[in-house]
């Protein structure tokens, strides 16, 4: 084990998340907590997809009002 953590390349870094499946769960809670507390918690949303194109196209809209105007 180490020492001390802080000493270990990368220890410090923003984490990334990556989320598989644009569902409404995360649309209606996961992705609002995930931008509310990601400053505080050190994590940055890094990419988000689904393998049905119609829930990308969705996700292109779905983030911008997340992000944007919420």
């Amino acid at each position: 084990m180490a020492k001390n953590y802080a000493n270990i390349m990368g220890s410090n870094d923003r984490i990334r998340v990556g989320v598989l499946g644009f569902s409404d769960r995360f649309k209606s809670s996961l992705g609002k907590a995930f931008l509310k507390y990601a400053d505080e918690m050190n994590f940055e949303l890094y990419t988000i997809c689904d393998i049905w194109s119609r829930q990308c196209k969705q996700l292109v809209k779905d983030l911008f009002q997340l992000i944007f105007i919420t």
